[in-house]
């Protein structure tokens, strides 16, 4: 008889009757009961058309099969990794046992080798939103679809040869991972947790990505709002935003709501942020404080103007513009307006509010110090509108790190200062480095 034969509906075999099978070299004795109990199969197909006496030989692999008697017996099917499970999943297909075959498609794991160890990865750990679907829901139906499609379409003698699921990645890491979805908190080094969060963008685990950026999350008693630290490069552009501005005129009787004040002589609406996945069931979005940790934004004051901008270049005016860009030009500001000598950003700066240090001294009084210095220094003139540039009196401090937000008012835009780390000079800066 061939097997790949397709099946036609028989009636049911003699639940008590019990039938013969050889699977490679071990036979087995199954009742008509159980073989009827994910039925039409081929065993039913095969008894039904043959002598019931007689037995019927099949050329597989009789450890896989004793996963399939336990189910067809009514027991659950004790599947320990990714192998038994892909081989039994091609018998299943084999066999025509539909209701198996369903069994392992919903299966309450995930069976795959990371890296040479082996994981049973519980379905309900990655099934909230952004972790759904994620690289092994795919893979297996991938799986499922593709032997199914293969066999039933090319009416092949047996199922396609198929490869267990194997992942190249880290097993440490992903072990990591496993923890922290099952509620574990690890203390994680800066270098383990961006290496944990590429791990998360490679298997789609784009919530727990969220929970791994590192950001703040913190009540300001000043403004009475909720605001979010973190980093320029974790900000995701869909999901920043301004406030809609009111139509609506206040009644006679209520009086104006006071707007905070973010910037000296001057009303600012700060841009809001909030985070993907995880900040779904907040019902507002936080005022937004990003980080610049690097060298790439650099202060300029100008003393005869007594103006303050700050000038952006590199990878972080690459991810400025990416983040901003759309909801600037919503609001109907051109980031382009703002761009000097083709490659730099800069944008009017706020000082009045920051927490600023100079050389590692703390710097109490941005205006007292530009007007006691005896600058020296010869620094562009960004209120020049003069294409060719011209060099005036001011001051040149470049930023380590610092933190800002940024206001939006009337179609222009301020860099809020918060918070930040400079140095005057190359000396002042060698000054950070450290020894190795």
């Amino acid at each position: 008889m061939s097997l790949s034969l397709s099946l036609k509906p028989k009636g049911p075999l003699p639940p008590e009757q019990m039938f013969s099978l050889q699977v490679g070299t071990k036979l087995f004795q199954i009742s008509g009961y159980s073989l009827n109990s994910d039925s039409p199969n081929l065993f039913t197909q095969y008894f039904s058309e043959n002598d019931a006496s007689s037995t019927l030989f099949i050329d597989r692999s009789p450890q896989v099969f004793n996963l399939i008697v336990d189910h067809l017996r009514g027991y659950t099917v004790n599947i320990q990794d990714e192998t038994q499970f892909t081989f039994c999943f091609l018998d299943a297909v084999y066999f025509r046992l539909p209701r198996l075959q369903d069994l392992l498609k919903n299966s309450d794991y995930y069976y795959v080798c990371v890296g040479g160890r082996h994981f049973k990865l519980p379905k309900t750990l990655v099934s909230q939103t952004g972790n759904f679907p994620n690289y092994f829901e795919m893979t297996c139906s991938s799986l499922f679809d593709d032997v199914q499609a293969i066999y039933q379409t090319m009416n092949l003698a047996r199922p396609p040869p198929q490869s267990p699921p194997y992942v190249n990645r880290s097993p440490e890491f992903f072990a990591d991972l496993i923890g922290i979805l099952r509620g574990g908190v690890l203390d994680l080094t800066p270098e383990r947790r961006k290496s944990l969060i590429q791990e998360c963008r490679y298997y789609r685990f784009l919530r727990l990505e969220q929970q791994l950026v590192p950001c703040q999350v913190k009540w300001n008693p000043i403004l009475q709002v909720e605001e979010i630290v973190i980093n320029l490069s974790d900000i995701k552009a869909k999901f920043v935003s301004l406030p809609q501005p009111e139509v609506s005129s206040p009644s006679a009787d209520e009086p104006t709501a006071k707007k905070r004040r973010l910037a000296a002589n001057c009303d600012w609406e700060s841009v809001k942020y909030r985070r993907p996945f995880v900040d779904a069931d907040i019902t507002f979005a936080r005022e937004l404080i990003f980080q610049i940790a690097n060298l790439e934004a650099t202060l300029f004051f100008i003393k005869n103007s007594k103006t303050i901008h700050v000038a952006i270049s590199g990878q972080t005016l690459s991810k400025f513009k990416m983040v901003f860009q759309r909801l600037l030009k919503e609001h109907n500001i051109e980031i382009s307006t703002y761009m000097k000598r083709g490659s730099i950003l800069v944008l009017p700066a706020c000082l009045s509010l920051c927490s600023l240090q100079v050389n590692s001294v703390p710097c109490r009084n941005v205006s007292a110090m530009v007007e006691e210095l005896q600058l020296t220094d010869q620094v562009l003139d960004f209120n020049n509108p003069s294409i060719i540039p011209q060099l005036v009196p001011g001051l040149k401090l470049d930023l380590t790190k610092s933190l800002w937000k940024l206001g939006v008012s009337e179609k222009k835009i301020m860099m809020i200062a918060v918070k930040a780390d400079a140095v005057s000079g190359l000396k002042e800066y060698h000054k950070t480095l450290e020894y190795i």
